[in-house]
């Protein structure tokens, strides 16, 4: 043959070029796949066909095999050939189940039900009740033990252990009925109760739940969560103050805090107008002025309180509607009704602007 030429597949009939074997590339696979080459029309299935191993039911799928069959003839070269057995892999223990065990010679389904039900052939789930452990009374979570007795079953092999297998003494914490393991030698607490201790004022604080009473948190009388105020991060979404409390701080805060809050309404106007403002002491002005007001020279009562007409007020010389600014320079004290009175006028005192009044109005 011409070194040039590619041969062509040795099955009669077919002209494609040779790959391997002297075949071509879909006649050696069905030769891979099939043990056979076939004619041209071979078809490589056979539907409804079993698996020629004796006593094997599955349906074949490669060379007459089942796939169990045909993995074994690739691995060991043989279908029959026996696996090799691992030494580490066993039988599940339980009678009439021929799966691996995983663990404690079991398999994982027999292994599922001993952890839930403490019997490898356990079925259903037992009823929710109390930790069988004499003197708990906590919910039982698994194999009728409690969460806390669990978990040292679970570490220790024994729910009612103190001392851990290797002999290190292992510290519990101080309050009764709580298993963990003490966070702190010199409080004897565990994590939990520690941090009760250290927000709240008590280890066995114990939290609110929702519709439960609880105290209210400034009088200390004991309401119903309906009649707390509500609070979305709250328990149950209500707050920690009763709602006649609440009328009562924003009345007290309302006087108490009404010089800051005529300065920063005074200062919001400002900022609205465009003109210059900056944060004032109220101390600092009403030391300025020595408690005189600048209108009408008498003094001011730092006691009474808004809306009498002789409490206190902070009037602008000139007005914030005629581009005046809100500044130390620019502000000073004044009785309520004074400033009203004066209202947008640019005179230094209310007699000012009734002098001039009186002139245009021709009065003598």
């Amino acid at each position: 043959m011409h070194p040039g030429l590619k041969a062509t597949c040795s099955v009669v009939g077919c002209e494609r070029p040779a790959e391997a074997r002297g075949w071509c590339k879909q006649h050696y696979k069905r030769w891979l796949r099939t043990g056979e080459v076939g004619p041209a029309q071979f078809k490589a299935k056979n539907p409804g066909s079993i698996c020629s191993v004796e006593g094997c039911n599955r349906p074949a799928k490669v060379r007459g095999w089942c796939p169990l069959h045909y993995s074994r003839w690739r691995k060991l070269g043989s279908p029959v050939a026996p696996l090799a057995k691992n030494p580490r892999m066993g039988i599940c223990g339980v009678g009439g189940c021929g799966q691996r065990d995983v663990s404690r010679g079991w398999c994982s389904g027999h292994y599922r039900r001993w952890r839930l039900y403490g019997d490898p052939l356990g079925v259903g789930r037992q009823p929710r009740g109390i930790c069988s452990v004499d003197g708990c009374e906590e919910p039982h979570q698994a194999r009728g033990l409690c969460r806390d007795h669990y978990q040292k079953w679970r570490l220790y092999g024994d729910a009612l252990a103190v001392r851990p297998p290797n002999g290190k003494a292992k510290q519990f914490c101080k309050i009764p009925s709580c298993g963990r393991s003490v966070n702190r030698n010199d409080t004897g607490l565990c994590s939990m109760h520690q941090w009760r201790l250290d927000h709240h004022g008590e280890a066995q604080w114990e939290p609110l739940k929702p519709g439960e009473d609880r105290p209210c948190a400034r009088c200390g009388v004991v309401k119903h969560p309906d009649e707390l105020i509500r609070h979305p991060t709250g328990v149950g979404g209500r707050g920690s103050v009763c709602r006649e409390c609440k009328k009562s701080y924003d009345a007290e805060y309302r006087v108490t805090n009404a010089g800051k809050r005529r300065e920063s309404h005074a200062r919001r106007r400002a900022l609205t107008r465009g003109v210059g403002s900056e944060r004032l002491s109220v101390a600092a002005l009403w030391a300025r002025d020595d408690g005189i007001c600048a209108l009408c020279g008498e003094a001011v009562d730092v006691g009474l309180k808004y809306p009498n007409p002789r409490s206190w007020s902070i009037d602008h010389v000139m007005p914030l509607s005629l581009g005046g600014q809100h500044r130390m320079d620019n502000v000073r004290i004044t009785h309520l009704d004074c400033n009203v009175r004066r209202g947008a006028a640019r005179g230094e005192s209310i007699w000012e602007k009734h002098s001039d009044s009186d002139e245009e109005g021709g009065l003598d």
